[in-house]
């Protein structure tokens, strides 16, 4: 009965120590912590799992969008190159300004003047040497070219001579001649180089009224660019230093319309100091080593 008593005193402290372990905030406390270490744990793991998925999700994106990016950049590198490489058919096509330079100094032909009466003294006789340029102007370039094979410029005097300023000619001493050109009219060329010193331009009355008045300039003329005035042609080498010699005492005073009518019987008799065209020749390509020689007296 002892023996049975206090078992069951003890058992009964047993069920009672249960019930206050079970009935213990702490001890409730702990069993729901624990739950919720689980459950954590749990969602960590979840979490965990997620974020490797969306980690191999991204990593998938990524290396496709590396893939299409480097595709990207591979096209427009190659419409790179081709765009560099029209740049460079576009300039050969242009030219480069080195190749214009060497094709400007080769083109058109080359023609000698001689000229007497140089600082209006008689016997004073130079020679320079012109180059047409048709890319500058083709019309005007074949028209300087046609009047040197007709043999126009023999004895053509240059009328007007303004210093600082052009040395105006083409009015030819014969007013038959000249007559025949009077009606051969060239329609303009549109301005692709400035009136800079030694350029040669034809004179003009208003648009599309060339014939074959031209004018050398003295200086570099710039404000004619924008009215129209084309040079079609250069003095070349010191060919510079005979025109400059061209008398110019009389600067604009030759009535045009006179010498239209009238010619060289005029001008000789109210002008005898005019600078005058004795020859004008084409030079064969074979001669530009002579070139140095131009713009010499004789």
């Amino acid at each position: 009965m002892i023996f049975q008593s206090t078992m069951h005193r003890r058992n009964k402290a047993s069920t009672k120590l249960k019930k206050e372990k079970a009935s213990s905030p702490h001890t409730a406390a702990k069993e729901t912590d624990d739950s919720s270490m689980n459950r954590f744990a749990v969602l960590g793991m979840m979490l965990v799992l997620g974020l490797l998925s969306v980690v191999a999700v991204s990593t998938l994106r990524s290396d496709g969008n590396n893939i299409g990016g480097n595709v990207g950049r591979e096209l427009r590198n190659i419409r790179g190159v081709a765009d560099t490489t029209n740049t460079d058919v576009e300039v050969i096509t242009e030219k480069s300004s080195t190749n214009v330079e060497k094709e400007e100094s080769q083109e058109g032909k080359l023609i000698r003047f001689t000229v007497s009466n140089l600082d209006g003294e008689e016997g004073r006789i130079g020679t320079f040497l012109v180059r047409t340029h048709p890319s500058w102007g083709p019309l005007g370039a074949e028209r300087l070219e046609a009047l040197v094979t007709s043999s126009f410029w023999t004895d053509c005097r240059f009328f007007r001579v303004i210093p600082n300023f052009v040395a105006q000619f083409g009015i030819n001493g014969k007013p038959t001649v000249q007559k025949a050109w009077r009606g051969q009219v060239l329609a303009d060329d549109p301005v692709v180089t400035s009136n800079t010193r030694g350029t040669i331009t034809f004179a003009t009355s208003g648009k599309n009224t060339r014939t074959t008045q031209l004018f050398i300039n003295f200086v570099d003329n710039k404000r004619l660019d924008n009215q129209g005035f084309t040079p079609i042609a250069e003095v070349l080498g010191d060919g510079m230093t005979i025109v400059d010699r061209i008398y110019k005492g009389y600067e604009g005073n030759p009535n045009q319309g006179k010498i239209q009518n009238k010619g060289n019987v005029y001008l000789e008799s109210a002008f005898p100091k005019l600078t005058f065209i004795s020859k004008a020749e084409f030079v064969e390509n074979e001669e530009e080593s002579n070139l140095e020689n131009e713009g010499g007296e004789t």
